[in-house]
């Protein structure tokens, strides 16, 4: 079983969505709690996506260490900026998911 966490970008963008879009997430992290594989690879296996109808969840997981970090959500037009932000990132988000 693995565990979620949410990035600072994520909870704030959670906040700021329709409402519609709660339970569809919630629902798709119980799910990805025992099935990481969900969702679409972005160019490395522990980078993914998930699409909502326009909503796009973006999350690193760390088969590892059994952990998934929930990133960023966004549209299509702020798909290129979130995946360079998080390969930008990632050595920070690993430390992070090691510390978790």
């Amino acid at each position: 079983m693995y565990r979620i966490f949410h990035g600072a970008r994520f909870a704030k963008q959670y906040a700021k969505i329709d409402g519609h879009y709660h339970p569809l997430i919630e629902r798709f992290e119980l799910r990805l709690r025992t099935d990481p594989h969900i969702g679409k690879p972005l160019g490395n296996h522990f980078l993914r996506e998930k699409k909502f109808s326009g909503l796009r969840l973006h999350f690193l997981t760390y088969p590892d260490l059994k952990k998934i970090i929930f990133i960023a959500l966004g549209n299509k037009r702020d798909q290129k900026e979130i995946i360079a932000f998080i390969k930008e990132h990632l050595q920070a988000f690993k430390k992070l998911a090691e510390k978790l």
